[in-house]
């Protein structure tokens, strides 16, 4: 990012992020993800997501898109544009669930290629914190790159969870009620453009849901039936995918409440 600096430095605030965005592409040669995008622009004009201002029509289109994504059973992620996010809620609002969730069961798995993922591989290995868990995060992505998925996620699953547990707060046993606890402070973001409060129950619902041997499994993502054994059919890309969608954006936001915390 250091090398866009002064191509950035002389832009102005704007009013609405599709402008920024737009300005961008059309005045410099940088042409990353959204993701990145909204990036160059917070270091450009010192706007933080919280300040953004949008139309009412983009607004209500992006909290459509963040409903869709959870009741199809899927994590929002903001390497998606804006206008993708407006597309997809404009056809949840007038399609059925089902008709819905295949949208987007079609499009994150033909939009989250190798190389999507390869971008954040790259974050992630700047983030120094996670350096010790590198090893483990590569293996896992190069399982999912192969299309090993049931390796995939079984490694993803209880790295995530363990990072959530070196910040909380106490003794040395961290319960489930701990691991809620602190998931629920650093997802408590509430901007338009914060996936927070969908993020975290998709991982509260989702990912920790119960279960019961023998019984049928609600969720796809289900931490506690695919470690304990009991999910047999999870293996597969879509689902390795949605892993990793969560994982990403788990860890970016633990990087920013880090790094904010610093300052």
């Amino acid at each position: 990012m250091k090398e866009n600096n002064e191509t950035f430095q002389n832009f102005k605030p704007f009013d609405y992020i599709q402008d920024a965005i737009i300005t961008i592409k059309n005045t410099t040669d940088y042409t990353g993800t959204y993701h990145l995008l909204q990036k160059a622009i917070e270091e450009a004009t010192l706007i933080k997501p919280q300040s953004y201002i949008f139309n009412e029509e983009t607004e209500k289109g992006i909290a459509s898109f963040k409903k869709a994504m959870y009741d199809s059973g899927f994590p929002p992620h903001d390497y998606i544009d804006i206008r993708k996010m407006k597309e997809i809620g404009l056809h949840a609002e007038k399609h059925t669930l089902q008709e819905t969730s295949a949208l987007i069961t079609e499009f994150v798995e033909d939009f989250f290629t190798c190389e999507v993922i390869e971008e954040m591989i790259t974050d992630w290995r700047k983030m120094n914190w996670l350096s010790d868990r590198m090893p483990i995060l590569k293996e896992a992505i190069l399982s999912h790159n192969d299309s090993r998925y049931y390796a995939a996620i079984s490694t993803l699953l209880p790295q995530l969870e363990g990072i959530i547990a070196e910040r909380c707060d106490g003794s040395d046993y961290i319960s489930q009620k701990k691991i809620k606890e602190t998931a629920k402070t650093l997802l408590n973001e509430t901007s338009i453009l914060s996936f927070d409060e969908h993020i975290l129950l998709f991982y509260l619902s989702h990912v920790l849901s119960s279960f019961e041997h023998g019984k049928d499994i609600k969720y796809p993502l289900s931490r506690h039936a695919i470690l304990h054994g009991a999910d047999k059919t999870y293996g597969y890309k879509v689902n390795s995918i949605r892993c990793i969608m969560l994982f990403d954006y788990i860890i970016t936001r633990i990087n920013d409440y880090k790094h904010s915390n610093n300052r």
